[in-house]
């Protein structure tokens, strides 16, 4: 199994990208982007869960730079407007 980062960051941009071209307003563009990536992390999860990590570097990997990136997303669409 591969988690590759650029792909998930990739994901990330696109989905960004996409929202704030909608034009819609601040609380609704970070209400879609926590659930994208709610979303996101479920799916990483069960792959993780499914597969498992092909080694011991991979998983640090995973935990060290592609986790913590996804969740500062995360944190950062979750603090309060205003």
């Amino acid at each position: 199994m591969e988690i590759v980062l650029s792909k998930i960051l990739s994901q990330i941009q696109h989905q960004e990208d996409k929202l704030s071209s909608q034009m819609m307003q601040t609380g609704e563009e970070a209400y879609q982007m926590t659930l994208f990536l709610n979303e996101m992390l479920g799916s990483i999860k069960a792959k993780v869960l499914q597969d498992s990590f092909a080694g011991e570097q991979q998983e640090i990997d995973f935990f060290k730079n592609i986790k913590p990136q996804i969740l500062g997303k995360l944190i950062y669409y979750n603090k309060p407007v205003g």
